[in-house]
């Protein structure tokens, strides 16, 4: 009977084991192949892998020929050899120095996506002056902007409050891009220990050097985009959460619920996506220990109300119903598809076919950004061709996966830095590449051979260099010039020394891009200079409301932002 029952275990878990290599095999082909219609493009994009991956694999055993006598010592120890705080401190550091100088010099301090960055600084400058909206102007048609909404009582931000919040104590500083960098330099501390308490002290250090090292991380955190903070909470979140699960400390559920709960309140749907696994695993626990955890689910689920109150007032002082997010609210003749679920919403019909589409093209991304290597998901993919498995890699994974599903309902793909809407699962990413890699020295030592580790070590350190002398040059480059484009009018309008002036902006040719001119407006419109919108003839009303001012037409074609021309108007 011991010798059946046995059997069918193995042979589970056998298919457990194949089943999740077959799956893993599909994601990494939808993650690199751009379609399945044609042989022709999968050989062309394996040969580009080939091309790409090749040449570093003959200079790690060239390195490897060379240096594997002096190099002769097992990698694992050597990694146990780092000493934990020094890590973390020269991560720390080197985050605040790599994001400060890619914000500074390449983001130039301005915003690469000025649509969201304006609706956050908005929300935050209104919190930093203890409001939740403001009134709106009494000529609000002139100043209607991207992703802020207007009414005939209150002007806000369309977004929930949780990133705002953060980025309020950048503004009081003065220097709002503060926030998020001093952020997210602490979730590389976040990750180390929530993979520490998941694993070990050795994916521990590999991780952070894995996050610090991600063009991913490193662009995303130079912006004042929401995808810092709800990183940095949902991190937070699942560190304390397993720590609920290893002690009897009161506080640890209680955290753990607040940063899901306050990541609830910045992203809410990556905050659910990535928390269901764990939600899950605690209601297993429940039901199967009872008392032990019937405590800590308690104190959980206080926590996670109290965020959920404050999402719901939020919600009820803005737009009336505390069921109705701002979100919902907004919209315009441009942008009404800009709403959730398959259906037609405006003049856009989205469908399982565009969100397949969109999946395909954000996994691709990301195949490209989480590391900047050829194939950056190698050692992801790599980890799950081992077994037995540790419980974590699959909930960490199935909470990515269940994002990617997620977001098959939105319309939109994004347009850049890489995959946006799955920076959040950032944190399970890159602590499963670092499992995938000490799998593969594992699985090495397991051989004996000294050269197999030292030239897996190498390799690796190949991989992170192609990252550093090729896809970021081209990133940095991209990136520059895609912000100094859109900076171009702005500066511009300065050069000219206008002073107490209202600049109206107008198009060559049709678009709504002159909102994004709006990010340099304060709350409340009192700034030197004012950017409002070109209304033809009902321009004489706002200059008639502001009669001392300068006036200033500034005509602008949408796929030429470099070359507007900036006019003087009299009264």
């Amino acid at each position: 009977m011991n010798t059946i029952r046995n059997t069918i275990n193995v042979l589970l878990r056998q298919k457990v084991r194949i089943i999740s290599i077959l799956f893993i095999i599909f994601f990494f082909s939808l993650s690199y192949f751009p379609d399945f219609k044609s042989l022709w493009s999968i050989a062309e994009k394996l040969q580009d892998l080939t091309n790409k991956i090749l040449p570093l694999v003959v200079l790690s055993i060239l390195a490897t020929t060379i240096l594997q006598q002096k190099l002769k010592y097992n990698v694992s120890h050597a990694i146990n050899n780092v000493k934990p705080y020094l890590l973390l401190i020269a991560a720390f550091f080197l985050s605040v120095i790599a994001i400060g100088l890619l914000s500074h010099y390449v983001f130039q301090d301005y915003y690469i996506i000025p649509t969201d960055e304006n609706s956050y600084l908005f929300q935050a400058k209104t919190f930093a002056k203890g409001r939740l909206f403001i009134e709106p102007h009494p000529l609000r048609e002139f100043f209607e902007a991207v992703n802020i909404v207007t009414t005939p009582s209150k002007v806000f931000g369309k977004y929930p409050p949780g990133h705002a919040l953060f980025l309020m104590w950048g503004v009081l500083i003065g220097y709002p891009r503060l926030a998020p960098l001093f952020i997210s330099s602490l979730t590389l501390l976040v990750i180390f220990f929530l993979a520490k308490e998941a694993y070990d002290s050795k994916t521990a250090k590999v991780s952070a050097i894995f996050a610090l090292l991600s063009p991913a991380y490193l662009f995303t955190s130079s912006t004042l985009l929401s995808q810092t903070t709800s990183l940095f909470l949902i991190s937070l979140g699942c560190l304390f959460f397993i720590k609920t699960l290893k002690s009897e400390c009161s506080y640890h559920p209680f955290i753990s619920g607040s940063c899901l709960g306050l990541a609830f309140n910045t992203r809410p749907l990556n905050t659910i996506a990535l928390s269901i696994p764990f939600a899950a695993y605690f209601i297993y626990l429940l039901f199967k220990y009872k008392g032990n955890y019937f405590k800590k689910f308690l104190l959980f689920a206080l926590s996670l109300f109290i965020f959920l109150v404050m999402f719901l007032y939020y919600n009820h002082t803005l737009t009336g119903d505390a069921f109705r997010m701002p979100f919902q609210m907004w919209g315009n003749e441009h942008l009404v598809r800009d709403r959730y679920g398959f259906g037609t919403h405006g003049d856009y019909t989205h469908d399982f076919d565009k969100g397949f589409n969109n999946t395909r093209i954000n996994l691709r991304r990301l195949n490209e950004w989480l590391f900047g290597w050829p194939c950056s998901i190698l050692f992801v993919c790599a980890l799950y061709f081992f077994y037995p498995l540790n419980k974590w890699d699959y909930i960490f994974f199935t909470g990515f996966i269940l994002l990617v599903v997620a977001y098959l309902f939105w319309w939109w793909a994004g347009e850049v830095l890489g995959p946006l809407y799955y920076y959040d699962s950032l944190v399970f990413l890159v602590i499963l590449s670092a499992r995938g890699l000490l799998k593969l020295i594992e699985f090495i030592d397991g051989e004996n051979s000294d050269t197999g580790r030292t030239g897996m070590m190498i390799f690796t350190v190949m991989l992170f260099l192609f990252s550093l002398l090729k896809f970021y040059p081209e990133k940095i480059k991209e990136t520059y010039d895609y912000v100094f484009v859109r900076k171009t009018p702005v500066i511009a309008i300065h050069n000219q020394n206008a002073h107490n002036a209202i600049v109206f902006i107008s198009f060559v040719q049709g678009g709504w891009f002159a909102n994004r001119f709006y990010i340099h407006n304060s709350p409340e419109l009192n700034d030197d200079i004012l950017f409002a919108r070109n209304l033809g003839s009902r321009n004489k009303l706002l200059m008639n409301y502001y009669p001392d001012r300068n006036y200033y037409i500034y005509h602008v074609n949408k796929n030429e932002l470099q070359k507007g021309k900036l006019f003087r108007i009299e009264n």
